[in-house]
């Protein structure tokens, strides 16, 4: 990973050096004032340049504002203000407005610090002109700004320093591990309940056969008779990769169930449901028209369920409930936020019984609907455990190539 490191110099020189040092050996690239050669451009545009193609920014903040320019390039952040934005401040406004990772460390406010390092007692050409109180109060207003604005760590020693950088990259690694191996969820397929078969499943077939998704996503506020449930699974199994189908009440999470468990509980409500799978083994191996398929699929489907729309059940919670037992995962992993990722979340994915592990942000304390086991829970995601586990794998073989090269 390219980390830019960002802080003022002079009065944090060995911690940079600390910090560095940490990178280095964790095998990421750095990018550092350290590293600059001379060019021909203004500071400020160099950093903005050295910036931009970082995927992460690591500041570090003592009591000093750092060197304010009198002037500004065109790309810098609309927020920044010519004569009053510190680079230092310049860097972090362009990190935030680009999206980067954003690691911030704080010199903690009891932590024993020289006065000539304060902007307060400091007389220097960085604020020449500037009253006392305005130098400490913009190191004030940016610290504060940090706070609130992320989940920053503090700091009091260089190898206090450099312990907590080493322990916040790395988990920074974990999240994007995380956040890279997120299962895309397509938008829930919605079925209008009449007695014709739904074009949107269709669609959906035809668009799952084509990206290889694992997972599709039916939303049971809309209604769903158990029947379309059955088509779509048994459709998913024959034409597509789709191995399981989420199953949420408008944007809540409500469970997940596997496409061969919708085929094999619901097959006991009728011989049709077998005569319609049979049905679905067409044409020569490593031969399939799809259009054809589905077309075949709808005549098929018609007289095998001539009533559906008077006779089909409705798919809710507590049906759920009753048709799929425990093959129903109603439990997702509570993670407080995805680029954040811990550790023991990381573990706990990885114990999880499924290749499909379902995220949710947080959970609600009260399920919707008293009767059923199936909880209501936030917005959810998946995680492929199989690709991050192959993930941190590569990571953890690429972190032992680089001890080995350092000694």
């Amino acid at each position: 990973m390219r980390i830019f490191v960002s802080s003022t110099f002079a009065d944090l020189g060995e911690h940079r050096a600390a910090v560095i040092r940490s990178l280095l050996q964790l095998g990421h690239e750095v990018v550092a004032m350290e590293y600059f050669t001379a060019e021909t451009a203004p500071p400020v545009e160099t950093v903005l340049k050295k910036l931009a193609p970082c995927q992460a920014y690591l500041g570090v903040f003592a009591w000093r504002y750092g060197y304010v320019p009198e002037a500004l390039p065109p790309d810098a952040p609309a927020s920044a203000v010519p004569g009053e934005t510190s680079i230092t401040h310049l860097e972090y406004l362009a990190a935030k407005d680009s999206g980067k990772e954003i690691l911030a460390f704080l010199l903690e406010e009891t932590a024993p610090w020289p006065p000539r390092l304060i902007d307060a007692f400091t007389v220097d050409a960085d604020h020449a002109g500037q009253p006392l109180a305005d130098r400490l109060d913009r190191i004030r207003d940016l610290r504060r700004d940090l706070q609130s604005e992320r989940l920053v760590a503090y700091f009091t020693t260089p190898t206090d320093l450099e312990a907590r950088v080493t322990a916040a990259v790395s988990n920074l690694g974990t999240s994007l591990g995380v956040r890279t191996n997120l299962v895309h969820l397509t938008q829930p397929v919605s079925v209008v309940a009449d007695s014709s078969m739904s074009h949107m499943i269709r669609q959906e077939i035809e668009a799952a056969a084509v990206s290889g998704q694992r997972v599709t996503t039916i939303d049971i506020d809309s209604v769903w008779w158990m029947t379309r449930l059955y088509y779509l699974a048994a459709l998913a199994r024959e034409f597509t990769a789709i191995e399981r189908i989420v199953i949420v009440d408008r944007d809540r999470f409500v469970g997940s169930v596997s496409v061969s468990s919708v085929i094999q509980r619901l097959d006991q409500f009728g011989p049709q449901f077998a005569t319609f799978e049979a049905a679905l083994r067409p044409g020569p191996a490593g031969f399939l028209d799809l259009g054809r398929a589905l077309n075949d699929a709808e005549q098929t489907w018609g007289p095998l369920f001539p009533n559906e729309a008077v006779n089909s059940v409705r798919v809710t919670r507590p049906n759920l409930d009753a048709w799929f037992g425990d093959a129903v995962v109603a439990g997702a992993i509570d993670v407080a936020q995805i680029d954040q990722t811990t550790l023991l979340e990381v573990l706990r994915i990885m114990s999880y019984p499924m290749d499909l592990v379902p995220i949710s942000a947080t959970i609600d304390d009260v399920p919707d609907d008293p009767t059923s086991s199936l909880w209501a829970q936030a917005p959810v995601t998946l995680i492929d455990k199989r690709a991050l586990n192959d993930q941190l794998a590569q990571l953890y073989l690429a972190e032992l190539m680089d001890r080995a090269r350092l000694r």
